[in-house]
């Protein structure tokens, strides 16, 4: 099973056992304590396509190392009404 890990600790997983852009990509996606990172097709960055409830895109941002490049992500009043319709 894999481990899991936050946003910051895998960063520095990555940093200690040499990991780079290649492995990055073959990961599927990276899914943290704050969300879910996918890499890009063409140049391989981590990018941010999912948050989880109750985390805050500037959250992710803090946490984050680097300048985080992301999908266009539902805020959390879409995300609201998204549920209402769905307890419907």
């Amino acid at each position: 099973m894999a481990e899991v890990m936050g946003l910051s600790e895998a960063v520095a997983e990555l940093d200690r056992t040499g990991g780079d852009r290649v492995s990055i990509a073959t990961a599927a996606s990276w899914i943290t304590d704050l969300g879910v990172l996918e890499p890009d097709p063409s140049s391989l960055e981590l990018t941010l396509t999912q948050l989880h409830h109750g985390v805050s895109v500037e959250h992710v941002r803090e946490a984050t190392g680097w300048e985080l490049k992301m999908t266009e992500v539902a805020t959390s009043e879409e995300l609201g009404a998204l549920r209402e319709l769905v307890a419907r």
